[in-house]
């Protein structure tokens, strides 16, 4: 850090404050570097992760895009006649300061298409609660630890920051898997994990080629299979 360097005692104890909440971080090792990713439309889960040797393709098994609808071509017609008929800014009338509140045209025109979509689709949905439990079953067969959840992540027990990181990491550079790591203060210490968010678009493939991925990372990093894990009972 080179805050305060040459000038005032009130900056100077900004980037002592700074610097130290910095090296906290990288010490209980929750300091994070996000992954370079850019997806690619119409091969969702793939996306392009520009790495420190080059651009390559990966498999993205941490998404927020749980049905896949961010790449279905009525939502993406839909923004783009949007667009060309409104243009790409808001159009809201309640403005403070000039940057308006309101959510641009294109945004909602693509989220009430996905909206109208599923309300009308079940195919989606379905195919997305059989890949959870595709996912559940093969990972639990393998004996990895996942935790208990009703809902469509599937979190897998670490419990310990720097190996849940070097999971993470591992992954992507040797396996080209991407799933995002969840430590503290997200979660409580001692319950780092895994999340892993199927849907749709993963097949019988990507399934078993992720469960043997985390195996391997499990053997090599030393981390407790299902028996030994006391936070996923």
């Amino acid at each position: 850090m080179t805050w305060g360097k040459g000038g005032n005692k009130g900056t100077g104890r900004y980037g002592q404050y700074f610097g130290a909440a910095i090296s906290r971080l990288h010490a209980e090792q929750r300091y994070r570097v996000f992954a370079d990713l850019e997806r690619i439309a119409g091969r969702f889960p793939f996306a392009t992760w520009r790495s420190p040797s080059g651009p390559r393709e990966v498999v993205i098994w941490c998404s927020n895009d749980y049905l896949g609808m961010g790449q279905h071509p009525k939502v993406i017609e839909a923004m783009i006649d949007t667009a060309r008929r409104h243009g790409t800014g808001a159009g809201g009338t309640r403005n403070i300061s000039g940057f308006t509140t309101a959510l641009p045209p294109p945004i909602c025109a693509a989220a009430t298409a996905a909206i109208r979509h599923l309300k009308t689709s079940q195919s989606e949905r379905q195919s997305h609660q059989d890949r959870v439990r595709r996912v559940k079953a093969e990972l639990n067969s393998a004996r990895l630890p996942v935790m208990p959840s009703d809902s469509h992540i599937v979190p897998v027990w670490v419990g310990d920051p720097a190996k849940c990181k070097a999971a993470s990491n591992i992954l992507l550079a040797e396996y080209g898997i991407y799933i995002q790591l969840i430590n503290y203060p997200t979660v409580a210490k001692g319950t780092e994990r895994l999340r892993i968010t199927p849907s749709p678009c993963h097949d019988d493939i990507m399934i078993s080629q992720l469960v043997a991925a985390l195996s391997d990372v499990w053997n090599r990093l030393g981390l407790p299979y299902a028996n030994t894990a006391q936070a996923a009972e």
